[in-house]
């Protein structure tokens, strides 16, 4: 399995593995705004893959949380996506691992991650990597479901 930063070619895979998880079609807005999260991709605001075989098992993405010029470089919002052939293989720790390394040797300080209440396995990497359990929990604009607030100060 190869770690790299995600190209240009590789939207289609990526787009799949999360409308494999929201189920296709979900919602055109959240996918646009997904490809512009792409398309605009820089530094350490990025997309990475796991690939073997020219084929994405899983990717990572970094986001900006706040737009203030006084805040918008030390926070980022971590989202993490696994192929559902690849899941409990390694992939998304491997990708968690990896990215937060990446995250370690730049400005940004905390991390965000967003995790639904009944994703015990996610729940369970999050503290394997230093995530803490903010005690924040709000309804998700998208599905409407419950998400939690978790923490990683790096």
């Amino acid at each position: 399995m190869k770690f790299r930063e995600a190209k240009d070619e590789d939207w289609k895979q990526i787009s799949q593995i999360f409308n494999d998880y929201w189920g296709q079609g979900f919602d055109s807005k959240l996918n646009l705004s997904l490809k512009t999260k792409f398309n605009n991709r820089h530094a350490f605001y990025n997309f990475w893959v796991i690939e073997k075989e020219s084929k994405i098992l899983g990717w990572s993405a970094s986001f900006r949380v706040f737009e203030s010029p006084l805040r918008e470089n030390c926070n980022a919002d971590l989202c993490i996506y696994v192929n559902k052939n690849s899941l409990a293989k390694g992939v998304g720790n491997l990708l968690m691992k990896k990215t937060i390394s990446l995250l370690k040797t730049s400005e940004i300080k905390l991390v965000f991650g967003h995790i639904e209440p009944n994703n015990l396995i996610s729940k369970k990497m999050a503290k394997r990597h230093g995530f803490t359990y903010s005690n924040i929990e709000y309804k998700n604009s998208i599905h409407y479901n419950t998400v939690e607030l978790w923490l990683l100060s790096l």
